[in-house]
């Protein structure tokens, strides 16, 4: 973990990375060809993909991914590898929650988005509170367990500090979504080029 050195390591955090992996592993095995259906895919996607479907770039993004397929299960077996993944929320050493295995992890920015928009309907109404406690749900880090790569992720705590009033909360939240959408703009732009990549085309 970020916390390991040669003489410390978190066995713990190790021990639950082998378990979810293993796992991913095993839902590639069991499902098999009958698992991957890219149409599926481009479902899911887009429906992950809902509450930021009237953005221009998601469109173009959607329109991208539909005009490819894998061309053979030995295609989707790769894919399938690269786009189901552990996930952690959080930091190692402040959190205690559970890793989880998430399809296209890089999606999850489309979360915070929604709590955004979710937090901006309260305030509209008046609702001060319901609207901060949206907000403090996003993670302020995410990583898949194993690889230890970091995924986007905004450091909400920074922000949180920041708000001192109505007015301030709202420019925050503005502030907040468009660092997201350049954000899921790049994720985007990772998920084509692993589509592509494994596909050779």
């Amino acid at each position: 973990t970020n916390r390991d050195t040669v003489g410390h390591v978190n066995w713990v955090a190790v021990e639950k990375a082998y378990s979810v992996i293993k796992e991913v592993l095993s839902i590639l095995l069991e499902k098999g060809t009958g698992f991957f259906n890219y149409n599926a895919l481009t479902r899911y996607i887009y429906n992950k993909l809902k509450p930021v479907s009237d953005k221009e770039y998601v469109k173009k993004f959607l329109e991208k991914i539909e005009k490819i397929s894998p061309k053979d299960e030995g295609i989707a077996r790769d894919i399938r590898r690269k786009l189901i993944k552990p996930l952690y929320e959080g930091k190692y050493n402040e959190t205690h929650g559970e890793f989880i295995t998430e399809y296209v992890p890089q999606l999850n920015l489309v979360n915070d988005i929604k709590y955004i928009q979710d937090a901006r309907e309260h305030i509209r109404k008046n609702e001060f509170k319901k609207a901060l406690r949206l907000i403090e749900e996003i993670p302020n880090y995410r990583v898949v367990p194993g690889e230890e790569r970091i995924l986007p992720y905004i450091n909400i705590k920074a922000y949180l500090n920041a708000i001192n009033n109505e007015k301030r909360f709202l420019h925050i939240l503005r502030e907040l979504e468009n660092t997201l959408n350049i954000l899921l703009i790049e994720s985007l732009e990772e998920v084509e080029n692993i589509l592509r990549y494994s596909m050779k085309i």
